[in-house]
């Protein structure tokens, strides 16, 4: 596994759990920190500002940030290059949601945009790092390589 992959994915992991858990226990702090960002997003390509009014879904949605900044956490600690690898294509699946979200329904806040462009960079940069496969290919590797050693201890033989 590529050390710069293995960063890149703390430091994603790292950043959901953060977000998540402000989410969950104060969501207007961590609007008010990203604040100066969505307040660029809304101008530059007109979105809504979010508002803090509804702060169950916020938490709902901090749950799951945090959720799955955990399993990123978990997947650096484990080494597996298979999580990681399927990663890259669903923060990708997420910048794509996130820009359809916003673009084709009513729905779109500025703080979704930010949602998206922080999973297309990281999925982009992830992409480049650890590569753009399909994550199960490492278990047709994995299976290649222990059946090469099979033949070659039978060969011996």
């Amino acid at each position: 596994m590529p050390a710069f992959a293995g960063l890149q994915t703390l430091a994603y992991g790292a950043v959901c759990l953060y977000a998540g858990l402000r989410l969950c226990i104060a969501p207007g702090l961590l609007l008010a920190q990203l604040a100066p960002v969505t307040r660029l997003i809304e101008d530059k390509v007109g979105l809504k500002p979010h508002g803090a009014g509804d702060e169950a879904s916020l938490a709902l949605s901090g749950l799951a940030l945090a959720a799955l900044g955990y399993t990123y956490f978990m997947s650096v600690y484990t080494l597996d290059r298979k999580a990681q690898m399927n990663g890259t294509s669903q923060r990708l699946f997420l910048a794509l949601a996130s820009y359809v979200l916003c673009k084709q329904t009513e729905h779109g806040s500025s703080l979704i945009a930010l949602f998206g462009l922080v999973n297309l960079a990281s999925g982009l940069l992830m992409g480049f790092s650890v590569g753009w496969g399909d994550g199960n290919q490492v278990d047709l590797d994995i299976k290649a390589r222990v059946e090469a050693r099979r033949r070659a201890e039978a060969a011996k033989k």
